[in-house]
């Protein structure tokens, strides 16, 4: 049989392992948007990143581009008003082209289906006969299939990368995509000092002479909770950090008044 110390090693053991995994997958994910940033940077010096603002859209009721969101519903059974919680199932990014006013000078943007939209102001979901309209097939197993429009259009200020200075468009953001990216990776090198300065504290205390006594026992406890903890603060930190062509949008539609 392992002795109470034996057992206390290997608990820590599995604490550290644990961490470091996480905060390693942190770490890496946060040098993969470091090199998306490095990229963009070298786009904007070359002065294929740009800001513009869209004068025509030749997609869909004028759209220069959408990004619709392709979402399952389904009927919240607990006590309240009735809610319809979504989970998104697909994007589907289009640049359907038009034109923009660069520096002054208006630009022509070709459809391109593999260009990435960053953005998008997002369609209300309805009123309440629409909602009334959905909760029958969103009571039901299948749920209620709906797609949730996003989509740019003629006035929207927006930032264009094109894959060259004057070529084909790789990404139409709202924001500086730049800034964008260097946000995405702050919560991962949050993460990153979390994990391994709470590991390292709990550890500290865990080991405080003599083991098993006081302080020793309340850091073994606060490592447990700490084991507890950093699973799913890792899952959100990963979350907070997708890059807006697939960070979630999920939603809760509640029947209105």
């Amino acid at each position: 049989m392992l002795s109470a110390e034996l057992m206390g090693v290997f608990a820590l053991g599995v604490l550290w392992v644990n961490t470091l995994l996480i905060a390693a997958d942190a770490w890496k994910r946060h040098r993969e948007l470091g090199g998306v940033a490095a990229g963009l940077r070298a786009s904007r010096a070359r002065g294929a990143l740009v800001r513009a603002r869209i004068v025509r859209g030749a997609g869909p009721a004028g759209a220069f581009a959408t990004s619709d969101v392709e979402q399952l519903g389904r009927a919240m059974t607990t006590s309240g008003p009735q809610r319809i919680l979504f989970t998104d199932r697909a994007m589907h990014p289009v640049l359907h082209g038009g034109s923009v006013v660069i520096d002054g000078r208006e630009a022509a943007i070709e459809p391109d289906q593999s260009a990435l939209v960053w953005c998008g102001k997002l369609a209300p979901r309805g009123d309440r006969e629409a909602f009334d309209a959905a909760w029958p097939s969103a009571s039901t197993f299948r749920g209620h299939v709906t797609t949730l429009a996003r989509r740019l259009a003629a006035g929207d200020d927006v930032w264009i990368e094109r894959v060259t200075a004057g070529e084909g468009v790789r990404l139409v953001a709202c924001e500086d995509p730049e800034a964008v990216v260097q946000r995405a990776r702050r919560p991962l090198r949050a993460l990153v000092m979390m994990a391994l300065g709470g590991a390292t504290l709990v550890t500290v205390l865990a080991l405080w002479p003599p083991v098993f006594g006081t302080i020793s026992t309340l850091g073994g406890a606060a490592g447990l909770g700490f084991f507890l903890a950093i699973q799913p603060l890792g899952t959100r930190a990963r979350d907070q950090a997708l890059l807006p062509d697939r960070r979630r949008i999920g939603g809760l539609w509640q029947r209105p008044a």
